[in-house]
């Protein structure tokens, strides 16, 4: 299916950068595949790679600039609406993305056919490479906070009450079933 991948940024280029590199990698057929940025202002150059990185990025790639800070969710919810394919990805803009991501998202949707978003496994990009959101913890971390080295522990589909923002795949009409973004969330 087309994937619209809709992320919002502001004035965090190099982040973006390496966000952008990492999905430019994604291992899914080009046709299928438009990114629309929602540039929420930035002053720090994103508009200007964006416009290189379009003549080069292999899948389309839309910069929505928006003229003031409107916040993540108001981000999204023009990304969202700039597009038209089946699903949507709603990403943030400091995540690295393995290849495969995106298949392996599809096909947890494929198995679960009345899901309407599905999400991964986020591991922390540090030192540590620790679970940032997973399971249910019984144990202290070691490392002073919630996060859990990662041995696998969270490699397995299941019916979830949520899922993390950074990453999610959804349903396009699930989106529209549900509502927009929520703006209160927003600046």
């Amino acid at each position: 299916p087309v994937v619209d991948c809709c992320l919002v940024t502001c004035n965090t280029l190099p982040l973006l950068k390496r966000c952008l590199e990492s999905l430019a990698a994604t291992d899914y057929p080009a046709e299928c595949i438009n990114v629309y940025v929602a540039d929420n202002a930035s002053s720090d150059g994103t508009a200007e790679y964006l416009a290189d990185l379009a003549r080069s990025f292999p899948f389309q790639l839309h910069h929505l600039r928006l003229e003031v800070n409107t916040g993540c969710p108001v981000g999204l919810n023009f990304a969202v609406a700039a597009g038209k394919g089946e699903l949507v990805a709603r990403l943030d803009d400091d995540i690295v993305l393995p290849p495969d991501w995106l298949r392996l998202m599809v096909g947890d949707l494929r198995i679960r056919p009345f899901a309407g978003c599905v999400g991964p496994k986020v591991i922390n990009d540090d030192d540590h490479q620790t679970i940032q959101c997973g399971p249910y913890r019984h144990f202290p971390s070691i490392y002073g906070h919630d996060d859990e080295v990662d041995n696998g522990q969270a490699d397995y589909l299941s019916r979830v009450s949520h899922v993390r923002g950074c990453c999610n795949l959804y349903r396009r009409d699930a989106l529209i079933r549900s509502g927009p973004f929520d703006a209160r969330f927003s600046p």
